[in-house]
């Protein structure tokens, strides 16, 4: 479904559908997710780096 057919079907704007509706998008989801991820693998690379720094000057 386009955008165009949306409006009629809603009878809506094409700004109202995508300022409301667009993170209900499968499409919004999985880049959403992604960036999620990213950002998770980031801290967590992070945390490994300063606890291997932490431990090493304990031992």
């Amino acid at each position: 479904m386009t955008i165009e057919d949306a409006v009629e079907y809603f009878a809506t704007s094409a700004e109202t559908l995508l300022r409301v509706y667009k993170q209900h998008s499968p499409i919004h989801q999985k880049r959403a997710v992604s960036i999620i991820d990213q950002f998770d693998l980031d801290f967590i690379a992070d945390n490994v780096a300063a606890d291997k720094k932490d431990l090493a000057g304990i031992c």
